[in-house]
């Protein structure tokens, strides 16, 4: 039996992508094959090697076809050996230029050849000797002396006899990088990582371990002019789960971007929107510390031919659930960023929260975004984004126990009176049809709280109430209190103020433009976040 255990995200990749292609195995070309899987380790026979070559280039088929169509085994083996190229083996083993006029039938014998009978050969001298190393033991005491005198060296991977292969750029080229071009990488400069043949075979399967994503953005070159950009990224999402539950997890996320692409051919959204509705349920059912050992990895990679002009470009994007962004993710506010309209302002304010960015560049570049293209319709999202900010402030604020829990609600009211005062101004403005002065102060306030000026942002609010009548609210008092002076002062800070204040008018000012679809959308959306 061959028993492969969990380790670390890049291992667990392997595994997760071996899984998926022997149950394409178990399901299209062997029906008695059988796959164990256990807490932290998966189990199966080893005569069932022979059936993987067949079955992982027909996986690797299977999934070409679903994005290509009536395409020929040569568009698929272009396609095929230039991702793994790129992102996963650079030149090595069947993918080298050697190879490179291989049929789908050739391939399979040179990836047997390389890969399977090493380790059949592996798993036979390891039953008829003593070498067999165990996996529970340090690294240390894995050093051993055979009965010729030659000292075995451990794979720095699972630990067993390593077989003279080294962890480098062929195995995986997004982490590795070529150990005799590159010792001063390694510390005291030792650049040997010595692996076993077990996972050199596993590491094959890294391509059938990830779901692929297409990021589109809109990058501003002018006032009204967007470049658009496309990037596509592979991702894994590794947690302390079983294998079962490991595997279930990434199987949702590449159904659900697989769905995506097959509605809209890009999928313009982030990893949030793919785990929102699947792993956040799956969590909510664990304890909260579950959250904190979730990593989400994006990875891609540039991998130029030696002697071709260019360079390996490698990007890793490690994304994580701090305390703080757990709590605001399982709780009801958090499903406002599902809520929030433009794709390109979502996945900079989810990727901001992962990396534990600030989000009030986001905010205010987003602000202007609608000022600019009188996009008013999308105001409400910034009020969404404001509630989200202040709740992460509140939930951080809360671990270090210097709020009170049950809070929130204050906070979400206080957000509430600032939001429907801005819609009230606007309501003022517009039946006296002096519309045409509400974008004039947008930007005043806008300019004047980007660079910190509150007292001029309070000076002009205090202007406006008084033209229209109506009496300030006490929530503007923030800012200009002095620091400490307010429970709320750091959770709902001046600028969060001046936001959702301007978010009302934006909002309002929608109104104004007659956009009746949208609007009772964002009525709709409004009833049901209060709602909640």
């Amino acid at each position: 039996m061959i028993r492969i255990y969990l380790n670390d995200w890049f291992y667990n990749m392997c595994v997760v992508g071996l899984c998926r292609v022997l149950e394409y195995a178990k399901a299209n070309i062997n029906r008695n094959i059988k796959l164990n899987y256990y807490d932290d380790y998966i189990e199966f026979d080893e005569r069932y090697l022979d059936d993987i070559p067949k079955a992982y280039f027909e996986y690797f088929y299977t999934e070409f076809e679903k994005i290509n169509s009536n395409s020929s085994e040569t568009e698929f083996l272009e396609w095929f050996k230039e991702d793994l190229r790129q992102n996963f083996i650079g030149q090595a083993s069947f993918n080298n230029s050697s190879a490179k006029t291989y049929s789908i039938s050739e391939c399979e014998n040179y990836f047997k050849r390389d890969f399977v009978e090493p380790l059949k050969d592996l798993l036979f001298n390891t039953k008829n000797s003593n070498q067999n190393l165990s996996v529970q033991k340090s690294l240390k005491k894995r050093r051993k002396t055979t009965k010729n005198g030659f000292a075995t060296t451990p794979c720095v991977f699972c630990g067993e006899v390593s077989s003279g292969d080294t962890f480098e750029e062929t195995k995986f080229v997004p982490l590795a990088v070529s150990s005799k071009g590159a010792e001063n990488f390694f510390w005291n400069g030792q650049s040997n990582l010595p692996i076993c043949k077990k996972c050199v075979f596993l590491f094959m399967f890294a391509p059938a371990g990830v779901s692929e994503i297409t990021y589109v953005r809109y990058i501003r070159q002018d006032k009204d002019k967007f470049k658009k950009e496309e990037e596509k990224y592979k991702v894994f999402v590794n947690l302390e789960a079983s294998v079962e539950e490991l595997l279930n997890v990434n199987n949702s996320i590449k159904n659900r971007s697989e769905e995506a692409l097959s509605v809209t051919d890009k999928f313009e959204d982030s990893i949030f929107r793919l785990l929102a509705l699947d792993l956040i349920k799956y969590l909510k059912t664990k304890a909260l510390w579950s959250f904190e050992n979730i990593l989400l990895i994006e990875f891609n990679a540039i991998y130029s031919e030696r002697g071709t002009v260019g360079k390996k470009k490698s990007k890793i994007n490690y994304l994580s659930f701090p305390k703080h962004v757990a709590k605001l993710l399982i709780s009801k506010e958090g499903k406002n960023l599902t809520k929030i309209q433009n794709a390109e302002f979502r996945n900079n304010l989810v990727n901001a929260i992962l990396k534990n960015e600030n989000l009030e560049k986001f905010i205010f570049s987003e602000i202007y975004r609608i000022l600019y293209s009188s996009f008013y319709k999308e105001a409400y999202s910034i009020y969404l984004s404001v509630r989200i900010k202040c709740l992460l402030e509140y939930y951080k604020e809360l671990i270090k126990k210097q709020m009170l829990k049950g809070d929130e609600k204050m906070v979400i009211d206080k957000l509430e009176v600032l939001f429907k005062s801005g819609r009230k101004v606007a309501e003022y403005y517009i039946e006296k049809e002096q519309e045409n002065k509400l974008p004039a102060l947008v930007y005043r306030l806008l300019n004047a709280a980007k660079v910190g000026d509150f007292n001029t942002v309070f000076d002009a609010i205090i202007r406006v109430f008084m033209n229209t009548e109506m009496q300030i609210p006490h929530e503007f008092i923030s800012l200009v209190r002095p620091q400490g002076a307010s429970d709320f002062r750091d959770v709902i800070d001046p600028s969060s103020i001046t936001q959702a204040f301007v978010a009302g008018i934006l909002y309002e000012m929608n109104k104004e433009k007659g956009s009746s679809t949208k609007q009772d959308k964002n009525e709709s959306v409004e009833e049901e976040v209060e709602n909640a």
